[in-house]
């Protein structure tokens, strides 16, 4: 199949009424259906619906020699939130050779977890996976040395 063009946005914005010539930058795709461009060399960025509505823009400035200036920004990514990994763990009960803890995944990802429990000289541990924004209940069966020491 030959190439085509499937959607155009021409980079248009009171910082750049003429427009954006240069290099670098790119667009990415985001969970909701907008785009992410990052003009690279031209310090500014912006999320655009396919509607081609600017949902919000910026461009950054760094502190030097007691001025803000402008300055390239190379790479923008998105994030679902500032906090994608946030997490919990609480102790519920060691019952024999049972030990049992909740873990709590705040976060807005799924996310893995390593338990690991120690008395100084042996360990044990369990891989865990959670969903973003969930509890999963943890049972861990102890080995004998443990069974007294934790």
């Amino acid at each position: 199949m030959p190439a085509y063009i499937d959607w155009v946005y021409e980079c248009r914005s009171d910082k750049y009424p003429k427009g954006i010539t240069g290099k670098g930058g790119y667009a990415q795709p985001l969970p909701n259906g907008n785009i992410l461009v990052c003009t690279g060399g031209a310090n500014y960025i912006f999320e655009v619906t396919p509607g081609k509505e600017v949902v919000w823009q910026c461009s950054f400035q760094k502190w030097d020699n007691g001025n803000w200036t402008d300055f390239d920004n190379y790479r923008a990514i998105s994030s679902s939130s500032l906090y994608p990994f946030a997490f919990s763990l609480q102790h519920a009960e060691r019952t024999g050779k049972n030990l049992s803890l909740v873990l709590n995944n705040e976060g807005t990802e799924p996310d893995s977890y390593v338990i690991k429990v120690s008395d100084g000289k042996k360990t044990t541990s369990k891989n865990i996976s959670v969903s973003q924004r969930s509890s999963q209940p943890v049972s861990i069966k102890l080995k004998k040395i443990f069974q007294e020491k934790i």
